[in-house]
């Protein structure tokens, strides 16, 4: 089968996520570069008869309300869940229903949360960012890089079924390789590029960096922690001993140490919960929101677009001069009738 443009995106958000393939959509000059972030704001006034239909309650049909209601733009919006914020979603105490299945408890303590849609927000999210504070939510920094954590890989090929602290598979995996680099460096055929001088600074910086001994061999560094804490005194402690390099190398644990540009520090998340950000929008469209309607037809008309939906199993419809879309592609493609052009529905 031949490889487009369509089954690669369509791989690529399923191994690498929206992020990945939206970038890779920049790239395939499918979606426009984005311009220099600045502070967003629809210009213009609203025509006459400027109804506007929106399918998603999502922070993206939302936000789409407020912004054209500052306008003066009419709108209302049909959301199937009977909740705002689409995938932006907090999990708490108490109970929670999955969307086809049964319910389920979730047993959290008080205060404790899970974001089972977005998360955090990188550092070039300028929009959202500026959404929170223009909304009153507050934003608290995330802690995206933690050497205190652990990485625990179950189940992978030469690591065995138990945690390590980041640090530690840190530390080792950079005193290997300026361990290989150091003994690397001593042949006369590898260093005949560098003087002696060079060399020799070279080595003793690798030497540094990777906590080397006088022999150029990693035998592990206090940066990676200890076996027995150093305490006051002559209470030096015991370094704890490296992972073996082959179990690193085998379990491709030291890729999980690399960092994109996406994911870089700073982060941000919203404080609580990301559901607090889409209850800042609720705050200003809910009373647009119907709750609880399932679209089922979405067709233009000559004055407009007009859409089918029901709400608990009654059949309704709705009309306007306008429509903005918003609902997820596969919600998209499962509809009887969408009425797109072809080349909207061939993607």
């Amino acid at each position: 089968m031949a490889l487009t443009r369509r089954i690669f995106l369509e791989r690529l958000a399923g191994s690498a996520g929206a992020a990945m393939t939206y970038e890779a959509m920049v790239a395939l000059g499918l979606v426009a570069i984005p311009e220099p972030a600045r502070a967003f704001a629809l210009q213009g006034p609203a025509p006459a008869g400027s109804d506007v239909l929106i399918l998603g309650a999502g922070l993206a049909g939302m936000s789409t309300a407020y912004e054209l209601g500052k306008l003066g733009y009419q709108c209302t919006i049909l959301e199937a869940r009977k909740r705002p914020g689409g995938r932006c979603h907090t999990i708490r105490k108490g109970t929670v229903s999955e969307e086809d299945g049964p319910a389920q408890t979730a047993a959290y303590d008080e205060g404790m949360y899970f974001n089972p849609g977005p998360m955090r927000i990188p550092h070039h999210h300028s929009t959202t960012l500026g959404y929170a504070r223009e909304l009153g939510v507050p934003v608290e920094v995330f802690i995206e890089e933690n050497d205190n954590a652990y990485m625990h890989k179950t189940g992978a090929a030469g690591a065995k079924d138990i945690k390590y602290r980041r640090r530690e598979v840190k530390a080792d995996i950079t005193g290997y390789t300026s361990e290989l680099l150091a003994k690397a460096l001593s042949p006369a055929a590898l260093n005949a590029k560098l003087t002696k001088a060079d060399a020799d600074a070279f080595i003793s910086y690798l030497k540094k960096n990777g906590g080397l001994d006088t022999t150029s061999k990693y035998a592990g560094t206090n940066r990676r922690g200890y076996k027995t804490k150093p305490g006051a005194g002559l209470e030096d402690g015991e370094l704890s001993l490296p992972l073996p390099l082959h179990e690193l190398l085998d379990s491709r644990t030291p890729l999980s140490l690399q960092v994109e540009y996406l994911h870089g520090a700073p982060m941000f998340q919203i404080v609580g919960g990301t559901d607090r950000l889409a209850a800042g929008f609720a705050s200003k469209v809910g009373d647009r929101i119907v709750y609880g309607a399932e679209v089922k037809e979405i067709t233009q008309t000559p004055g407009g677009v007009s859409v089918a939906y029901t709400v608990d199993g009654q059949p309704k419809k709705a009309s306007a001069a306008y429509g903005v879309c918003t609902l997820p592609m596969p919600v998209l493609a499962g509809l009887p009738t969408a009425d797109f052009s072809p080349a909207i529905k061939s993607t």
